[in-house]
């Protein structure tokens, strides 16, 4: 959005606009300024000093919500895992506070957005985090001009990871197109 002259086109795999929040929380999210409050004045100095690293673990993404393959999901979970804790939460408390979507209305390069199928997670009160972070905080983008956005079917997070082809596949149709 910042260098639209450098930037030819851009692709994103997964991934999530913004925080969505429960609907007793969206009066602080509003805006950057309220998000970032809402952060620097309860989720960081409050909320994150009680986190353990057996607290955060056992509420962390699980390992299938990575991909599909159980076994695969546990070892990218394990991966994921592996960062010091103060980096896990100094990087959730910048994820928290960011929102691309009040942005969008500038953006003018091609974006292709994939987004997994996540089957069977909208149905599981266990895991429609997933659904929030993957879908949700891409309302309203479907409209827009210089976005694409396609869903993977049989896919978790790591999409590309589940499904190559229909990935790779995609992504050729899309660079055509731009090209």
């Amino acid at each position: 959005m910042k260098h639209p002259s450098k930037i030819k086109a851009v692709i994103l795999l997964s991934g999530s606009a913004k925080m969505v929040v429960a609907a007793a929380y969206a009066p602080y999210y509003e805006t950057p300024e309220k998000r970032i409050a809402a952060i620097d004045t309860y989720l960081a100095p409050k909320w994150f000093k009680a986190v353990t690293r057996e607290t955060w673990d056992d509420n962390d993404f699980l390992p299938g919500d990575h991909v599909v393959n159980p076994v695969l999901g546990l070892r990218l979970w394990r991966e994921a895992a592996s960062p010091k804790l103060h980096v896990w939460i100094r990087y959730l408390c910048e994820f928290n506070a960011q929102d691309i979507v009040a942005q969008l209305s500038t953006l003018t390069v091609p974006t292709l957005l994939l987004k997994p199928g996540l089957e069977g997670f909208a149905e599981s009160v266990d895991q429609n985090y997933m659904v929030n972070y993957c879908h949700t905080s891409w309302d309203g983008v479907e409209n827009h001009t210089s976005i694409t956005v396609k869903t993977i079917p049989e896919s978790r997070v790591f999409l590309w990871l589940d499904q190559p082809q229909r990935v790779g596949d995609e992504i050729g149709l899309f660079l055509g197109r731009v090209r």
